[in-house]
């Protein structure tokens, strides 16, 4: 492989990223009403993966292993094209099911990059077991960092399943007791639990999916419809009527998040 096909490559790349991000800047600056930007967000980001990946293969056939690791690089890159606001409570099953998928492949690929960029710029200085050596702890590394990041995943949305449905079952008392009695010596009690377990929600909403970095990750519910989410509870908190329009847009809401959260719950994590 000549010189100039580097170049025609590393071009293909960098047109590709620069072509991705103006997209994703696109589609950041429109509102979500529906899964369909969310899809197309998510199959344009596995495009561009599946490009690089394909590129470092076909580099690494030519035994060009910086360069495939210089690809690798990159396709590990496409986890921080991950959107920061542009996702809400109905396309929040999508959210956590790429972001654990791309957080995944960001920690594969960086580990193979690495590899191969080792590999390639000193494949005339290491021996066979060397090699074997290198590249097995590096896959360990891999996989210890994927269990831990999902584990993660698992932990937060069982966690965050627990306090929504407390958070449901608190309210649902409270409606009882205020539609039994208004002036009960047990509402003031009752609604300070309630905001109670809304406030441990709004802090698991907040927590970040896959890692604890903020430039990494992304949090579960993004923050404007978090603020919204919590406003409407406190709404139905301070006049709870499940005959209301608003009780019952509330428990819609809550409910759709439990749902979404359903694939992700391990009570053993």
């Amino acid at each position: 492989m000549e010189a100039f096909e580097y170049r025609d490559l590393a071009t293909i790349a960098v047109a590709a990223v620069s072509l991705a991000t103006s997209v994703f800047r696109t589609l950041k600056t429109a509102p979500v009403t529906t899964g369909g930007k969310a899809r197309f967000r998510t199959a344009l980001r596995l495009l561009l993966l599946v490009m690089l990946l394909g590129l470092s293969i076909i580099v690494a056939l030519f035994d060009h292993l910086v360069w495939a690791g210089g690809f690798l690089v990159l396709a590990a890159g496409v986890r921080l094209t991950s959107p920061r606001e542009a996702w809400d409570i109905s396309t929040l099953k999508l959210h956590i099911t790429s972001e654990v998928a791309f957080h995944t492949s960001s920690l594969i690929t960086l580990a193979a990059a690495v590899d191969l960029l080792a590999l390639g710029h000193y494949k005339n200085d290491l021996a066979t077991g060397q090699r074997i050596t290198i590249t097995v702890t590096l896959a360990l590394a891999a996989f210890v960092a994927v269990n831990k990041s999902t584990t993660r995943t698992r932990k937060l949305c069982t966690t965050l399943t627990d306090r929504v449905s407390s958070l449901m079952q608190h309210m649902e008392a409270l409606e009882e007791i205020q539609q039994a009695n208004e002036k009960s010596d047990k509402l003031p009690d009752k609604k300070r639990e309630c905001f109670e377990k809304l406030d441990a929600l709004e802090r698991a909403l907040f927590t970040r999916l896959n890692t604890g970095y903020r430039f990494w990750g992304t949090p579960v519910l993004a923050p404007n419809d978090a603020y919204a989410l919590k406003r409407k509870v406190l709404g139905v908190i301070n006049n709870a009527n499940r005959r209301s329009d608003s009780w019952s847009a509330c428990m819609y809401d809550l409910r759709a998040i439990e749902i979404a959260l359903r694939g992700q719950i391990d009570v053993v994590a």
